[in-house]
């Protein structure tokens, strides 16, 4: 859809964007910044510019809808948690720039409007085995019950068993075009 579409030229814009200034101003193995010999000062703020457009790649729920993966770079892979409004949380995985898993932690009882994370396709939202809701519409609202989790599936997705998301400490250097964070 043209939904889609403005969404992934937005992604890779944003990607494009995030690569060129990491490899431009990261100068410095711990991950800090610098704006180069005429302002040799560590920058610490580089990294947080990173962190927050991926975070808002990935969920945004800034004026009341959710979004899920909205500025997501076409091709990308992401495992992530992201904090949302009245204490809630989402889950996400997203493979190939397409959410796979979509699961709402919610931390208060609310009407939350969700934007269909699968434009074109009905979704349907369960809290542990009881559906919640199912709906095609762009733009559907989930009644959130705080302490509960909700599943969000699109229609045709196999069922599959609950992941634990989890993570080990880095063993190694990373590179980024000329530039590498850790020490090699």
């Amino acid at each position: 859809s043209s939904d889609l579409a403005a969404r992934l030229g937005l992604g890779d814009a944003m990607a494009k964007a995030l690569t060129d200034l990491t490899e431009t101003f990261q100068q410095r193995p711990s991950g800090l910044a610098s704006f180069g010999p005429t302002y040799p000062e560590p920058y610490a703020e580089q990294g947080a510019v990173v962190t927050t457009a991926l975070q808002d790649a990935l969920v945004q729920d800034y004026d009341g809808l959710l979004r899920i993966a909205p500025a997501l770079p076409t091709g990308w892979a992401a495992n992530a948690t992201v904090y949302i409004q009245h204490q809630s949380k989402v889950d996400v995985q997203v493979q190939g720039g397409v959410p796979t898993t979509v699961a709402i932690e919610a931390g208060a009882t609310v009407s939350q409007q969700v934007r269909n994370p699968w434009p074109g396709r009905t979704v349907r939202v369960t809290d542990g085995s009881r559906t919640v809701l199912v709906s095609g519409a762009a733009v559907f609202t989930v009644p959130l019950q705080a302490g509960h989790s909700f599943l969000l599936t699109p229609s045709g997705a196999p069922s599959l068993p609950f992941a634990q998301v989890s993570a080990a400490p880095a063993t190694a250097s990373r590179a980024l075009g000329p530039v590498t964070i850790g020490l090699p």
